[in-house]
């Protein structure tokens, strides 16, 4: 549910690097076009021709939740990319197929949920979370609307 927005506070402390933040898909203003947008492999291929675009040949990577997992995929597959990885809060994954199907389920609940209730609900109920408690709480945190989480496309 966050956004490259997340990160404005760290990377005030940083001086003398130049940072890049990226909202990866579904996140801050991206859009999604098909399902396969999600897949880790075009996730990291799409940051890596990033890179490349904007002519970054080496870089220290940060990644935090599942930003964090995508850096970690990164750093394993395309490492001539990176110097260094940092990740925060994050895995590479469940190991067992009983975790699987585990989250699975909790992730089409959740789904449920995102379908039956408005988003302002949604949001404001994800973020209730008590995981978020330090994070909603903090006087650096925006208030945000749920506008500020998607970009809805009509046809």
């Amino acid at each position: 549910m966050g956004d490259c927005h997340d990160f404005a506070q760290v990377i005030s402390n940083l001086g003398e690097f130049c940072c890049l933040t990226v909202d990866l898909p579904g996140h801050g203003q991206t859009t999604v076009q098909q399902d396969s947008d999600y897949q880790m492999s075009n996730v990291a291929q799409a940051v890596v021709q990033l890179l490349i675009e904007l002519n970054i040949k080496q870089c220290i990577l940060v990644g935090y939740s599942m930003g964090g997992r995508i850096a970690l995929y990164l750093a394993i597959h395309f490492t001539q990319h990176f110097q260094g990885v940092i990740l925060e809060s994050a895995t590479p994954g469940l190991s067992s197929q009983l975790e699987r199907d585990r989250r699975i389920a909790q992730d089409l609940k959740l789904a449920e949920q995102l379908e039956s209730l408005n988003l302002a609900d949604f949001i404001q109920q994800w973020y209730s979370k008590p995981l978020f408690a330090s994070f909603v709480g903090h006087s650096d945190n925006p208030q945000r609307s749920p506008e500020d989480y998607v970009t809805i496309h009509t046809s």
